[in-house]
């Protein structure tokens, strides 16, 4: 009983790890990774594009970019 107890647990633990790994990773879209992981983790591909996602690197969202702009004279 004890075994399974254990077992139940390891499952549940590698089940949400890609939700464990994007909220470590404070990424941008862990709410995202959660919600398709809720849904979609036990698909084995849906577990894997969780994970992918997880393990992404944000971009960079403060980029300021100057245009310049010439003036016809």
């Amino acid at each position: 009983m004890e075994d399974a107890v254990i077992l139940m647990i390891f499952g549940f633990i590698i089940y949400i790890f890609p939700t464990i790994v994007a909220y470590s990773r404070n990424t941008l879209n862990k709410n995202t990774v959660f919600v398709l992981n809720l849904f979609l983790g036990w698909t084995v591909i849906g577990w894997i594009i969780c994970l992918a996602m997880a393990f992404k690197k944000d971009m960079p969202t403060n980029i300021n970019l100057e245009i310049s702009q010439k003036e016809d004279t």
